[in-house]
Order: structure tokens, then sequence, then C-alpha cells
């Protein structure tokens, strides 16, 4: 977050359970603290569009560097 110029910002990834059905089962939420003093809430909820724009370049980044293979 760091380098997206959000230095105080908390984000985390919240997984739950669910029954896995024909398309398999995936239940995720992205929560994001972007200011010091505020709850940790879901990121679509709270995020301005600058927000938004900064974290989904940082997720289409970590996704394009080649994983290393031993």
């Amino acid at each position: 977050m760091t380098e997206l110029g959000m230095d105080k910002a908390v984000f985390e990834m919240q997984l739950a359970e669910c029954d896995p059905g024909p398309a398999g089962c995936d239940a995720a939420e992205m929560l994001v603290q972007t200011n010091p003093g505020q709850a940790i809430q879901p990121l679509r909820k709270i995020a301005s569009g600058g927000e938004l724009s900064r974290v989904m370049l940082a997720i289409k980044s970590a996704l394009s560097v080649p994983i290393a293979r031993a």
C-alpha cells in the first residue's frame, strides 16, 4: 500500500466458507482501512475512485510478475 501512496492504509482479504457448486466456490472480500482510526471495511463500500484505481493497478501488477521456478 505504501508504494501506492497509501502509507497509512491497511489491506486484508476475507475468505468465507461456502458450499461448492458446479462452478466451484469463491467467496472473498477485499477489506481496507484508508485512514487511521477508521474501522476496516469492504473496499467496494468505502474506497474513492482514485483509491479503487490504485488498488486495481497493484493487483494487476502483482499478477503480471512472473513466478520464479526452482
